[in-house]
């Protein structure tokens, strides 16, 4: 079952051409994840800084908040008219600015960043693009195929054309 070294030989470039499809396939799924990766840590990014400017925001109201309680005395005995007004104050400023809803920013985040990705670009475009590269990869996957069939030996011909009966 051993073969003589010719015949290894034979099949050397098959081999090559199929580790070239898979070095190609490889660095497109490379490529891709670094795609993502990057889209995905600049929308991370974004998200952080709506949430810290919202956080910023919570954080300066709770002060105008603190601000108006003292100057109208709310913390020294309530006149009772400012009663419900005192309430909202004091409610105000017992809020804690970092937490805030970071579902409710990632999905107002990604839904402005899809939106301004979107709009610009026509569905047609879109649809080229993404035909554009798929064709890419299945022709070039396509070659590979190709070529190592073509490279492979034939060494039993009479496997690939059945005899006829009588």
């Amino acid at each position: 079952s051993r073969h003589p070294t010719s015949s290894i030989h034979l099949y050397l470039p098959y081999v090559v051409t199929g580790y070239l499809q898979l070095l190609f396939n490889v660095g497109v799924m490379a490529v891709l994840c670094y795609v993502a990766y990057t889209a995905l840590a600049s929308v991370q990014k974004d998200i952080d800084r709506k949430v810290d400017e919202y956080s910023a925001d919570v954080l300066n109201e709770i002060n105008l908040c603190s601000k108006q309680y003292r100057e109208n005395r709310c913390d020294s005995g309530m006149i009772p008219a400012m009663m419900r007004t005192c309430a909202t104050w004091e409610a105000c400023m017992s809020r804690d600015p970092r937490q805030v809803g970071r579902a409710k920013i990632s999905a107002q985040t990604i839904g402005e960043i899809i939106n301004s990705f979107v709009e610009p670009i026509s569905y047609k475009t879109m649809l080229f693009s993404a035909v554009l590269l798929f064709s890419f990869i299945a022709v070039s996957n396509l070659a590979f195929h190709f070529t190592k069939h073509t490279l492979l030996p034939h060494t039993h011909p009479s496997t690939h054309h059945p005899e006829k009966q009588p």
